[in-house]
């Protein structure tokens, strides 16, 4: 194993978990939406 391979394995994997990071964000920031919607309707 290269160090060029090492580079691409390692810029492979970090592209891969910076994208599951902002998806799982994302799902949670809907979730908190989905929330603060629920409480806003629940006190009116």
């Amino acid at each position: 194993m290269s160090n060029q391979d090492a580079l691409v394995l390692l810029a492979t994997w970090g592209a891969w978990s910076l994208a599951m990071l902002t998806s799982r964000a994302r799902r949670i920031a809907v979730a908190f939406e989905r929330l603060a919607s629920l409480a806003e309707r629940g006190r009116q």
